[in-house]
């Protein structure tokens, strides 16, 4: 069969494809800055980790890790917005939140301004 230049068909294909949808959010905890003796914690509790196990990968090295800094650093809370507010800080902004719902006036602006003047000192100390 012979073909003449008119018998020319075109071909269409839709595809449709259907990803997986992402995580939301997944909580990764953020920890406030270590003192020296959290830092010595963690590191002693990492080298203990590691005589304990006979595998020396990755993974078991970032597992210790992980197990470190829970057990060893302060978390921050997830409403906590700024790393360097120090717990202390963070305390008073809790305690102005209270006075706040219970209109003590007198106690929000004299913590207002305690607050202003710790959140200025710890963000110098970074």
């Amino acid at each position: 069969m012979q073909k003449s230049k008119n018998d020319v068909t075109a071909v269409i294909a839709y595809c449709c494809v259907r990803l997986q949808a992402k995580p939301k959010h997944i909580h990764k905890p953020k920890y406030c800055q270590p003192t020296r003796e959290q830092s010595a914690a963690f590191n002693t509790v990492i080298a203990q980790y590691m005589q304990e196990t006979t595998r020396r990968d990755i993974g078991v090295f970032l597992q210790a890790i992980q197990d470190a800094e829970k057990r060893c650093f302060t978390e921050v809370p997830l409403k906590q917005r700024r790393p360097y507010i120090s717990r202390p800080t963070w305390n008073k902004i809790l305690m102005r939140n209270q006075a706040h719902e219970q209109s003590n006036w007198a106690t929000v602006a004299q913590l207002n301004a305690e607050i202003k003047r710790d959140a200025r000192k710890d963000k110098r100390k970074i």
